[in-house]
């Protein structure tokens, strides 16, 4: 019996010891993370402020919450008070979670448009101190922490005893955990089908739509033989099946092998799906197109067959529950791709020039005011000078009037008046 309870203790230490080593080390990636990406990029104003934000979301707090726990731990406080109510800031994880995919998504962009961004991170992610660590793995050590202690007190409680007081506090702790762990899988699920889109949209030529949308999912890609209109041959075709939409593409030349040139794109609350019966083929309707397609082996089709009628109608349903309406009504084929990229790619030319007359008739607002109140002052200047000016003729002008009237014929003065009259006007003019 006491070689049990040992056997137990021992058990429990070494688990208990586990996750106060994985914690030390997670600590020092967050550290990592703060300290050579998120205060040098708020400092150097290489990005919004807002960007930064968005890709490290509130880290600082998750590694307050945890040295907590570490120190807790630490002094060897039994696992549940180590916890205690550090249980409710583990919330903040659910909300870093939810905004992951937003933040690699962001990150990715500033990657590929930002290239001093680009170079700052290639520089930090070389220096030894990150020990090849990159940028990207060290955001999701948050996403990878509520599921490592869901596993290791799913161990400890495997090693104690139902009956005791430490089995059900523990339980209760673990199904706190739990209950976490259950949205952040969610979130890991969606980060992992946004690698597997933009992988896709890797794959295929500028022609393609954008294919990282909210809300959609990859559910299924593959090889299939499209049956073409002109000859009633079949050519060999790479499709991609998402919740919303059917995709298929051709094959580029062997320069550019696992490369696709963007055919067509089927909105799928338009479609139709019928098997060819006896044959390994189906067809595909959407509005005026029909689609014969063919695989290499019945079951194959089959699974074709069974992943599209399940998405056109887990699509409907949705439809149904939040009246949303697709982007597209009709299939766009290669020609319709091009035009709507040629007007995306101007749309984009056009707001981002007037966002930049924007700023530059902003920073030329100082200087058009300083220019305005020259101008005025000038002008304000002009014309207090023409009123004096005015003034001074309207004097002159009555002086001469009363010197021309002393030398008049008619009503002329007398001798003793002139004296009188010629004194005022030295007097006035000086």
């Amino acid at each position: 019996m006491a070689t049990v309870a040992m056997t137990e203790m021992a058990m429990l230490e070494n688990v208990y010891e586990e996750i106060r080593v994985s914690e030390r080390t997670y600590l020092e990636h967050l550290d990592m993370i703060l300290r050579y990406f998120a205060d040098p990029l708020l400092c150097s104003h290489l990005i919004p402020v807002r960007d930064v934000t968005i890709i490290f979301g509130d880290i600082r707090s998750i590694r307050l919450v945890n040295q907590v726990l570490y120190d807790r731990l630490n002094l060897g406080l039994d696992i549940v008070e180590a916890f205690g109510d550090l249980i409710h800031f583990m919330k903040l994880y659910t909300a870093y979670s939810r905004s992951y995919p937003a933040s690699q998504q962001l990150l990715a962009n500033l990657r590929s448009s930002n290239k001093d961004f680009k170079r700052f991170c290639d520089h930090q992610e070389c220096l030894p101190a990150l020990k090849g660590l990159k940028l990207s793995a060290l955001l999701i050590t948050p996403v990878q922490r509520i599921p490592r202690y869901k596993l290791l007190l799913g161990q400890m409680l495997n090693v104690l005893n139902e009956n005791s007081k430490q089995y059900r506090l523990v339980a209760k702790l673990l199904e706190q955990i739990s209950r976490l762990a259950e949205t952040v899988n969610d979130c890991i699920e969606e980060v992992e089908n946004s690698a597997k889109i933009i992988a896709v949209q890797k794959l295929l030529d500028s022609c393609a739509p954008k294919l990282l949308v909210p809300g959609r999912r990859l559910l299924k890609e593959g090889m299939l033989d499209k049956m073409a209109q002109k000859n009633s041959t079949f050519r060999r075709r790479m499709f991609w099946l998402f919740t919303d939409i059917l995709l298929y593409a051709k094959p580029l030349s062997a320069g550019r092998r696992g490369h696709y040139r963007c055919s067509c794109v089927f909105p799928l609350r338009h479609c139709v799906v019928e098997r060819v019966l006896g044959q390994s083929m189906f067809r595909l309707i959407c509005k005026d197109d029909v689609v014969i397609m063919r695989a290499d082996q019945y079951s194959v089709m089959d699974e074709w067959v069974f992943a599209i009628e399940r998405a056109i109608a887990q699509l409907m349903e949705c439809r149904r529950s939040l009246r949303k309406e697709s982007s597209s009504s009709v299939p766009l084929h290669r020609p319709e791709l091009k035009l709507q990229r040629h007007r995306s790619t101007f749309t984009t030319k056009l707001n981002a020039k007037r966002k930049d007359c924007d700023v530059s008739a902003e920073s030329r607002e100082p200087e058009r005011r300083n220019l305005f109140a020259s101008l005025f002052a000038k002008l304000s200047r002009k014309l207090t000078f023409q009123q004096h000016s005015m003034d001074f003729e309207d004097v002159v002008r009555g002086k001469l009037t009363t010197s021309v009237s002393l030398f008049s014929t008619e009503g002329r003065l007398p001798l003793d008046k002139i004296a009188e009259e010629t004194s005022s006007l030295d007097v006035s003019t000086g």
